[in-house]
C-alpha cells in the first residue's frame, strides 16, 4: 500500500471517530459531513458548529506518520503541511497552496492509539485536536516570507538539490534572503522515507494552538 493511500485511510479512520464523538460532546449541533466525492477532492470534509462559531469547509487532517502508543507521553510537536509529493514520476502540487481546494478550516489531529499503524476506530486512545483558519495558517507563513510564489521556487530549488531531509531558513538564504522561519517552521523532504517523496512544511504545533479557533482533547 502507498504511503498516500495509508494515509487517507487513516483520516477515515479518524473521520469515523470523530463522527460518534464531536456531538454532543464538543459540537452544539450535529456535524454536517459532505459525502460527495467532489467537494471532498476540493478539501472539504464537513461543517463544524459550536457556540458562538460555524467552521464551514473544515478539512480533517491527521499526523498519520507519528502516532503515540503510551497516552504519557506528548504528542508530535509538529504539523505537516503539504508542499508537493509525486505520483508516477510527476510531481503533483500538494495541498496547502492549492487555489482549487475550497478549505476555509483545518481540523487538525495528533494520535494515541494502541498500535503505530493500520489501527482502527477501536484502537484510539486520544485525539488531540485544533481548529486553524486556512487563511491565518496562510498568513502565519507570509509574515516569515513564504508566500506561494517563492514556495513553487523553493520547492523546485529543493527538488533538484536531491538532498533528503530539513531545510532551515539559513540552507535558503542564499537565493530566497527574505525567509525567516524564526523557530516558527521548517520545510522537510522525504525523498528517501516515502514513496511519495513529499515536500512539507512544517509548523509547529505551539503556533498553531495560538493561531487556532479551539482546541479540544477526546479521551477514549
Amino acid at each position: 500500500m502507498s504511503n498516500r493511500i495509508y494515509d487517507m485511510r487513516t483520516e477515515r479512520t479518524i473521520i469515523d471517530l470523530l463522527e460518534s464523538r464531536l456531538y454532543p460532546d464538543i459540537c452544539s449541533e450535529p456535524v454536517r459531513w459532505y459525502n460527495d466525492r467532489s467537494d471532498q477532492l476540493k478539501g472539504k470534509d464537513c461543517d463544524l458548529f459550536f457556540n458562538g462559531l460555524t467552521a464551514a469547509s473544515v478539512d480533517v487532517k491527521c499526523a498519520h506518520d507519528h502516532v503515540r502508543t503510551d497516552v504519557s507521553e506528548g504528542s508530535l510537536p509538529t504539523f505537516a503541511f503539504e508542499l508537493s509529493f509525486c505520483n508516477g514520476g510527476k510531481e503533483i502540487p500538494g495541498w496547502l497552496y492549492d487555489t482549487s481546494k475550497e478549505t476555509r478550516y483545518y481540523l487538525l489531529s495528533w494520535i494515541w492509539a494502541k498500535k503505530e499503524r493500520y489501527f482502527g476506530p477501536e484502537d484510539i486512545l486520544k485525539l488531540e485536536c485544533c481548529l486553524v483558519e486556512r487563511q491565518k495558517i496562510l498568513a502565519f507563513l507570509a509574515r516569515r516570507g513564504l508566500y506561494p510564489e517563492n514556495a513553487v521556487e523553493i520547492n523546485r530549488m529543493i527538488r533538484r538539490s536531491g538532498t533528503d531531509g530539513r531545510y532551515m531558513d539559513r540552507d535558503l538564504r542564499g537565493e530566497f534572503p527574505f525567509i525567516d522561519m524564526d523557530g516558527g517552521f521548517h520545510i522537510y523532504y522525504s525523498k528517501d522515507g516515502k514513496e511519495e517523496k513529499p515536500i512539507n512544511v512544517i509548523i509547529y504545533k505551539k503556533h498553531l494552538l495560538e493561531l487556532a479557533e479551539k482546541s479540544f482533547t477526546l479521551d477514549m
